[in-house]
This record gives structure tokens, sequence and C-alpha cells, in this order.
């Protein structure tokens, strides 16, 4: 159930973000990829892409109390 509401969130987030600013977060929350090597894929510097990770973690956040929240309501 938890994993089905992650992953809901998840798809929501990836609507809502550009998808280089998803791919560096998948790459390296998901992937757990060190940040010189995405930096080096996604031609951004480790600033940006602590800025980006960031962001997407913030809007799963708002989706995943959402979802939890939705779940509680009788």
């Amino acid at each position: 159930w938890l994993k089905a509401c992650l992953q809901t969130a998840l798809d929501r987030v990836r609507k809502e973000v550009r998808p280089t600013t998803f791919q560096a977060f998948e790459l390296l929350v998901l992937r757990e990829w060190p940040i010189r090597r995405v930096s080096k894929l996604l031609n951004q510097s480790p600033n940006q892409l602590s800025q980006n990770k960031r962001r997407v973690i913030q809007r799963l956040r708002v989706h995943l109390e959402d979802l939890l929240h939705d779940d509680e309501t009788p």
C-alpha cells in the first residue's frame, strides 16, 4: 500500500516538473548515483542538482501527505 502511494506521488511529481529536474532526482535519490556522475551526465552543477532534488522532494512530500490524508478520511 505504501509503495503504491509512493509510486502515485512520484508519477504526479514527474508531471509537474521539468524532465531534467525529475531525472536528476531519480538518478541521485532512487538510483543513488554519485553527484559528480549525474553532474557530468546532465551537464548541471552540483548546486543545480541539489536544488532540483530539493524541489522534487518538496513536491513529493505534498503529494504523499495528500494521499495518506485522503486514505484516513472515512
